[in-house]
């Protein structure tokens, strides 16, 4: 660092003679380079996210894992000394502590909810060696909700809790649309507005809230309607799908519900 200083001097000292009599003004990309050269050192693994959000969880015991990836975007090799945590819900596995230059890897967080019934926010450090400041600090958050406080709502899916997760529709024709409603309540933190999961959500089958938005705290009502004179042939008989949702802090498993009917074809 005092060569490269020196060397910054010796350029800028024709600057100085030629503006002796106002003040120096650095091109960007001088200033740019210094501070660069900072910013790049404490940086020693590129993480895709600093920050998982678990949304809203159960209390029921089950572990929740997140997983942070990372990528070894430098030059030399990478040797992460320890790892710590800000509480003992919350463990974690790390792939490898040495990272060779252009290698990745992960880490994956496990939180155990139990007996922390509200919102949380825990922090996973590492450390390289013979440091005593974290090279880099992972957060985790989320809100652990109280089973017992929603029994009409037995059914966590992130934030929302449901009366049901599985809905059979029973016998359709193809001559009428048939709808089912189900009820739902916003236990997290934050507004919840609910779409299905656009890549996957059959063309023949209507999703929607009311209201649309649903706000922190407040109930909601889910309709779905399966259009039968749009179902394809492919989909006739008895069938069980899952529609994923979006809209909510959680794995594809768990924002899904389960539908299940039987098509008879109607003859007119």
């Amino acid at each position: 660092m005092v060569r490269f200083l020196t060397l910054l001097a010796c350029c800028i000292a024709p600057l100085v003679r030629v503006h002796a009599q106002g003040p120096i003004m650095l091109p960007k990309h001088v200033l740019d380079s210094i501070a660069q050269s900072r910013v790049a050192k404490s940086e020693l693994l590129h993480f895709d996210a600093l920050h998982i959000d678990l949304g809203g969880i159960s209390d029921d015991g089950v572990i929740k894992e997140c997983e942070f990836n990372f990528i070894n975007d430098r030059f030399d090799t990478v040797k992460i000394d320890r790892i710590t945590t800000s509480c003992g819900c919350l463990t974690f596995m790390l792939s490898d502590k040495v990272v060779a230059p252009g290698s990745r890897g992960k880490l994956i967080a496990r939180y155990n909810p139990t007996n922390h019934i509200g919102p949380f926010e825990q922090r996973i450090n590492l450390y390289s060696y013979g440091s005593s400041t974290p090279m880099t600090v992972l957060k985790v958050t989320g809100f652990v909700i109280d089973d017992a406080a929603v029994p009409d709502y037995p059914f966590n899916m992130g934030g929302l809790r449901l009366s049901a997760k599985s809905i059979s529709f029973g016998n359709v024709t193809n001559v009428r649309t048939k709808s089912i409603t189900i009820s739902c309540v916003n236990k997290g933190t934050v507004p919840v507005k609910l779409k299905t999961y656009s890549q996957m959500a059959p063309k023949w089958i209507q999703f929607r809230t009311q209201p649309e938005i649903i706000q922190a705290g407040a109930e909601a009502e889910i309709e779905i309607t399966i259009i039968t004179d749009q179902i394809p042939e492919r989909c006739y008989g008895s069938q069980c799908l899952n529609l994923i949702l979006d809209g909510i802090e959680a794995r594809p498993s768990e924002r899904s519900l389960q539908l299940q009917y039987v098509y008879k074809e109607k003859m007119l």
